[in-house]
């Protein structure tokens, strides 16, 4: 089952901002990127004007 989630870093540790449903000891695959925001604030203009939906297909193919 794969799952996406926010999580915040706090003290060197990935707190998760909504509760898990795991067992005691499990250990999960984390896959850590930044938000998309974050990416496109700094990237803006580089390759000229795009549209926001344009951009979030581009993410979707990037991270599917």
């Amino acid at each position: 089952m794969a799952k996406a989630i926010y999580v915040k870093y706090e003290n060197e540790v990935l707190k998760p901002l909504e509760k898990l449903d795991l067992k005691k000891g499990e250990e999960p695959e984390v896959i850590i990127r930044k938000k998309l925001d974050t990416v496109l604030e700094k990237y803006t203009g580089i390759f000229g004007k795009a549209n926001v939906e344009e951009l979030r297909e581009i993410e979707e193919a990037l991270y599917s």
